[in-house]
């Protein structure tokens, strides 16, 4: 259901041309990966330009995941990551 509703205030924001996924290896993400896949059918011009998964609670460093969201020439993360705590320094 929220991929739904992003997905559906997304589409109506025409400043969106290329998404990048980025989800948690979890059978949950998988859905929501799959759910933002919904965008595509309601605005086909979007170019999903990287999808990747990674693995639940063991990435320290999103470093290498960002460059490669940034070299994908990405406007949008779409992603269901979601954590127990956050941590804010």
């Amino acid at each position: 259901m929220k991929m739904e509703s992003l997905t559906t205030y997304m589409a109506g924001k025409t400043n969106i041309k290329k998404v990048y996924l980025i989800n948690q290896t979890t059978r949950s993400a998988r859905g929501e990966e799959g759910g933002a896949r919904v965008l595509a059918r309601k605005r086909p011009d979007v170019q999903v330009v990287g999808d990747d998964l990674h693995p639940l609670g063991q990435v320290k460093d999103f470093s290498p995941y960002v460059a490669k969201i940034k070299a994908s020439g990405a406007d949008t993360v779409i992603t269901g990551n979601w954590a127990t705590t956050c941590r804010c320094w």
